[in-house]
Parts: structure tokens; sequence; C-alpha cells
């Protein structure tokens, strides 16, 4: 064997275990926050899991909601009111709610996430310029309402979460949730439907928000 053929073959040897190295170290930092994804975490409680999963994905949600009506970040003195405005115009939609998770708190998941989509719909341009786009996913409708500043980034990723656990309440029937989880989740709904009738200059004065 010549000293190239030699070098030639030590190079076939090293080129793939060198090659797997470099795959590792470029993909170490992307794997490990995938490893680390809530979403991931969430996969591998399976389907018993939902409550829990159900409860840290709510407290998620509220922490949001709690940084995006903290006085710093509000743009108006006006906007103070807003959460006097959302106990007022939220009073009735939570009594109701109440009541409807004493017999089926999965009930109060799916009906207050389909008012919210109703309302959406409603308060939304559609790309063509028509008010209230149907055929129109919910995360496309947060974006919609991002560009139109009927809703805030916090609040169309909140959006985003609420509906990731409609999904899984809808889609695991044999799963429970608790009376508790089920009115937070309706808090939390409510709280993103004052703030899109509030972006469109509506109060308590013009109804309820849901």
């Amino acid at each position: 064997m010549t000293e190239l053929e030699f070098l030639s073959a030590t190079i076939g040897q090293l080129i793939w275990p060198l090659l797997i190295i470099v795959v590792v170290l470029l993909l170490k930092e992307p794997i490990k926050t995938m490893a680390n994804s809530p979403r991931l975490k969430r996969l591998k409680v399976g389907p018993s899991g939902l409550e829990a999963d159900f409860n840290e994905e709510l407290a998620q949600v509220e922490k949001e909601l709690e940084a995006e009506q903290s006085p710093a970040e509000l743009e108006s003195p006006a906007e103070l009111e807003s959460p006097r405005r959302v106990e007022a115009v939220a009073a009735d939609f939570r009594l109701e709610m109440e009541r409807l998770a004493e017999v089926a708190p999965r009930a109060v998941v799916m009906e207050s996430f389909v008012r919210l989509e109703s309302l959406l719909r409603n308060s939304i341009d559609a790309p063509d310029g028509q008010r209230g786009p149907r055929f129109v996913p919910m995360r496309t409708l947060g974006r919609l309402a991002v560009d139109q500043q009927i809703l805030t980034k916090r609040e169309a990723s909140v959006l985003d979460e609420l509906t990731y656990l409609r999904n899984r309440v809808a889609h695991e029937p044999e799963e429970q949730i608790s009376q508790e989880a089920a009115i937070r989740y309706a808090d939390a709904v409510s709280d993103i439907a004052v703030a899109v009738n509030l972006a469109l200059g509506r109060t308590h004065l013009d109804g309820p928000a849901l």
C-alpha cells in the first residue's frame, strides 16, 4: 500500500466519526432546547396528565396576563381602569361559567372558547377586507388581531395557549379537569375578550364581553 492509499484509507475511516461529532456540536443547543420544551414534556406526560398539564399551562397564561396588565406597561391613563372594567364586564359571564362548572367542567372550556372565537371573528377584518373571516384558524386570527392592533403580541400568545388547552380537552374526552381549573380557564378567556372589546372602544356599557 502506497502512502497515498494509506492516507486515503485513514481519511475514509475518520471522516464519518468526525462528521457525526460536528453534527452533534451544531445541534447540541437545539436538541437541548427541544428536550426542555414544555410541549415535549406534555407529550411525555401523556393523556393521564391532562389535569396537571392544564394547571401548569394555566399558571403560565395567568402570568402572561398579569404582566400584560402591569401598570408599567399601560400606554394611557384610561387603560388604568381596565382591571375594574374587566371585573364589571366579566361578572355575569363568570357566574354563568361557575354554574356550568358545577355540572361539567369540560363544558366550561369548550363554551368559553367558542364565545371567544365568535367574538374574534366578528371583530377582525379578513385579508380581503370583509369583517368576520370564517375559514381562518385561531392562530391566524390571533396574528390578524395583532396586525389590526386589537391584541398585543403577548395576548396573542395567550390565545395560542388557550387554543392548545381547548384542543387537549376536546380530543381527550376520557380525561377530566377540576371545577377550579375550568373557572381559571374561563377567567383567562374573559381577559382576552375584554382586551378585544377595549381595543375596539367598547366598555361594559356596550354589553357583556362574551
